[in-house]
């Protein structure tokens, strides 16, 4: 199993200057949304991404469920709707040698502030489906034609003339009169060369969205271990307040997977206690499912720090804006949605969805 591979040193190339109109940055879920709703007006510009991705890699935790009474209901009265299931499917969390369901008489170990969302209960949403263009060679082939692999070093804006410069390890630099910020806020933010010259709201609104960092863990099995369709917890210690392994059970093809996220406080980053605590997950497994072991094929281990602390009603106010800057993701700014009650709690998946401005026209364009 690789650890920390994301956090390599990159190696500087020759120098080079890029202007352009617009500048995207992050290659998740949502920014390839955006990218894709708005890939005619995207021909002359280019996107920074960490690392090369496939569509295996978008299929993961959270993005083949919709969760949440409120996100539910949103879903189902739009376009989104026709690729949603029936039935909801509630999660469970382990304890005394069984699962149980969250709710009744017994209690699950301490949450993590990250993991009550997942509580609730979620609806299949077919991803493959709702998100066809990601199956289309043609979208990848634009997408890394416009793309550039590296990490960012540092952020500015130009106030004089409005423009974003950009300057990657590698020594590449971008200036840009558009800015679209598919990353976290608090890490644009934490980029920033300069934050004196940053309002006190913008600030304060990025700060806010700083999190815990997600330890993902995929298995990738020979065969079907179980028939559980539901998110499921395992306490990572009965002792200790560690939070819990969140898991899914799923199939790409005739391939199957069991994938675990775990939140911890980024100063808890160390390979030893990562070892551990993958060590104590294997060790829960192979109680739970007892063909775990036979069954396991390879693994993968992934650490993600651009995992946003979602926040209620991320709202920055007009003043507080920043020029030719858009927010893409689970904590976008969406001012027709948060001044309405209906909407405002609209969260997670479903609000990056919406920020890419992709679900207004899922039913036509991914159809």
């Amino acid at each position: 199993m690789k650890i920390f591979g994301n956090l390599k040193k990159e190696k500087k190339e020759n120098r080079s200057y890029i202007e352009l109109e617009s500048l995207v940055v992050g290659e998740d879920i949502h920014t390839l949304c955006y990218i894709f709703n708005k890939r005619e007006k995207l021909e002359n510009s280019k996107f920074i991404i960490s690392k090369r991705i496939d569509f295996e890699e978008t299929f993961g935790k959270g993005y083949e469920k919709i969760r949440g009474k409120q996100n539910i209901d949103f879903c189902k009265k739009g376009p989104m709707g026709s690729f949603l299931s029936e039935a909801t499917i509630s999660p469970t969390f382990f304890k005394d040698n069984q699962f149980r369901l969250f709710g009744g008489r017994s209690k699950s170990e301490t949450l993590q502030k990250e993991e009550v969302f997942f509580t609730q209960k979620s609806i299949n949403f077919e991803f493959g489906n709702g998100f066809s263009f990601l199956r289309d060679s043609s979208f990848w082939d634009f997408f890394y034609k416009e793309s550039h692999v590296s990490q960012i070093n540092k952020v500015e804006l130009k106030e004089k003339d409005g423009d974003w410069i950009i300057e990657l390890l590698n020594g590449t630099t971008f200036r840009s009169k558009n800015l679209i910020w598919g990353l976290p806020p608090w890490k644009l933010l934490s980029l920033f060369g300069n934050k004196s010259e940053l309002n006190n709201g913008f600030i304060e609104f990025c700060e806010n969205t700083r999190g815990a960092f997600s330890l993902k863990v995929l298995f990738k099995l020979k065969e079907k271990i179980s028939e559980m369709k539901e998110t499921f917890f395992i306490p990572l210690s009965l002792t200790h307040e560690w939070g819990h392994f969140l898991g899914n059970f799923y199939e790409l093809g005739d391939e199957y997977f069991l994938e675990l996220n775990h939140y911890f406080n980024p100063e808890e980053l160390s390979e030893e206690e990562i070892s551990k605590r993958i060590k104590i997950l294997k060790r829960s497994l192979e109680k739970i499912f007892p063909s775990f072991s036979k069954s396991l094929d390879n693994e993968y281990l992934s650490i993600n720090e651009n995992v946003s602390q979602v926040v209620g009603n991320p709202l920055l106010k007009e003043k507080n804006k920043m020029r030719g800057l858009t927010f893409i993701g689970e904590n976008a700014p969406l001012p027709i949605f948060d001044g309405n009650e209906e909407t405002q709690q609209v969260s997670h998946f479903v609000r990056g969805i919406i920020s890419s401005g992709l679900s207004a026209n899922l039913t036509n364009e991914c159809s």
